[in-house]
């Protein structure tokens, strides 16, 4: 993604992209938080995104935002030439040979395949339905570009729909590669190779993202990276995509709880005996897993808090109000492993439905009426929000033209609704033990959160066009 300021220079530039030449992760995290800090009166403080006494950056009236067709559309072709063939054989015979041999696998041994290969399988999902985001914006030909909203320092950083297909390809066959390899092992009773591919399965990834050389989207992955290290400690001027993220991570949650027990059983070992093991500091009574169940919300409430505190804004403490009420849903799920059965069903349970019930209708409210900015859950009484837009807002970005748009709001509502329920699911340790129910859960939210993404971003950006007076158009679809 280009930026382009008033005089047709690249719009943004900071110091950022001197640390990314450097190298220095530290250099970078604390060049990116001063640049950052320099920009007074950002919209993005404003996490519903609409101006309350704030500004957008100056110039950002001059930004297009537009993604240039010509250089994607080579990029894409190129790539697909090359490896588009090589890319499709292997993978038809990675899903062969995982089918063949999973299937004579002794059960131990099959549920090593979940435990292990889960949680990437979920974080790969999402960055191919971040790619196809991408892609829809590009095949809408919005101009501005709804990727204005995030406001990256260095603009460069924007990933075009062919470059995210391409990172998310990569680690597509790398997953597929090991999972195949691993499941050939085990069934061939090769033991020491099987041992070895679930760390290599979690090694890559993390030498792809801090990789120094120039290769595989290098200022991407340390804007990326940047923006994690914001995430985590959220004690500097919160932007929008530092909290997008960090909301993504929560849709994660269970990935990132089962990726803490994936690692603790390779680390204290044996790779292949994990599922033997019922109790210890890896099993379904470890404290970690409701640690890490609940560390993207503890992210997210200091996000909220510390936007109050610089800020005043009380919508802030409302939000920090959403993301506590999980906490009691992942400690009482906890708790299961640590009572009686009797006083668990007797006293417990009911307790861990009625603040699902709480979690769940908070979030889908906020969702709605916070985030989505739809008027038939909030107090807007708007004239305007009349006849096909009537329940909704009367700016519809994805239904510039008639009622077919509409209907898919609609959509998303409802599903978002159902999902929300079924969203409680993948906070609860205690119900982890059903694997396939809880992948397909867990693939369910990650879906929601997809949904989710385009019309929080349809919000924000909408504020952000009426803030500087810019006019939408939409290219050929």
């Amino acid at each position: 993604m280009r930026l382009f300021g008033r005089d047709g220079a690249v719009d943004g530039t900071s110091r950022v992209t001197d640390g990314l030449a450097r190298g220095s992760l530290g250099t970078i995290f604390g060049d990116q938080v001063q640049q950052l800090t320099k920009r007074k009166n950002t919209a993005s403080d404003v996490e519903g995104g609409m101006p309350s006494g704030v500004g957008y950056p100056p110039g950002a009236e001059a930004v297009t935002a537009q993604l240039s067709h010509h250089l994607e559309s080579d990029v894409k072709d190129n790539w697909v030439r090359k490896w588009g063939l090589a890319v499709g054989v292997w993978t038809v015979l990675c899903i062969r040979s995982l089918c063949a041999t999973a299937s004579v696998l002794e059960p131990m041994r099959y549920q090593l395949i979940f435990l292990y290969y889960q949680p990437l399988l979920l974080m790969v999902i999402m960055c191919w339905l971040w790619g196809i985001v991408l892609k829809v914006w590009s095949t809408m030909n919005i101009t501005p570009s709804p990727l204005v909203v995030f406001d990256l320092p260095d603009v460069t950083a924007h990933l075009t729909p062919s470059q995210m297909f391409q990172t998310s390809t990569i680690l597509s066959l790398l997953l597929l590669t090991n999972i195949s390899t691993f499941t050939y092992a085990s069934a061939a009773q090769l033991d020491g190779l099987a041992s070895m591919m679930p760390g290599l399965a979690y090694l890559c990834p993390v030498l792809m993202l801090f990789c120094p050389l120039n290769i595989l989207f290098k200022r991407a992955r340390y804007f990326f990276l940047g923006t994690m290290y914001r995430c985590m400690f959220p004690f500097q001027r919160i932007l929008f995509a530092d909290f997008f993220l960090a909301d993504i991570c929560t849709s994660l949650a269970k990935a990132i709880s089962d990726s803490e027990r994936a690692l603790c059983s390779m680390w204290n070992g044996p790779v292949l005996e994990a599922m033997r093991v019922s109790g210890g500091i890896c099993g379904s009574a470890s404290w970690h897993i409701p640690f890490w169940l609940a560390w993207p919300y503890v992210c997210r409430l200091l996000q909220c808090l510390h936007q109050y505190r610089t800020t005043g804004d009380k919508v802030a403490l409302a939000n920090a109000l959403k993301y506590s009420t999980a906490f009691p849903v992942i400690v009482l799920s906890a708790m299961k492993y640590h009572i009686p059965t009797e006083e668990w069903y007797m006293y417990y349970k009911p307790l861990w439905l009625m603040f699902s019930l709480v979690n769940s209708a908070y979030s889908f409210y906020w969702d709605v009426a916070l985030d989505w900015d739809f008027a038939f859950l909030s107090n807007d009484k708007s004239p305007s929000i009349n006849g096909r837009n009537r329940g909704l807002r009367a700016e519809l970005l994805y239904a510039p033209d008639g009622k077919p748009g509409v209907l898919l709001y609609w959509w998303v509502i409802i599903s978002n609704f159902l999902l929300r329920i079924a969203w409680t699911y993948k906070l609860s340790s205690h119900l982890r033990h059903h694997q396939l129910t809880s992948l397909l859960v867990s693939v369910c939210e990650v879906f929601r959160r997809f949904q989710w993404i385009f019309l929080r971003v349809e919000r924000q950006y909408l504020a952000y066009v009426k803030t500087h007076k810019l006019s939408i158009t939409y290219g050929q679809l």
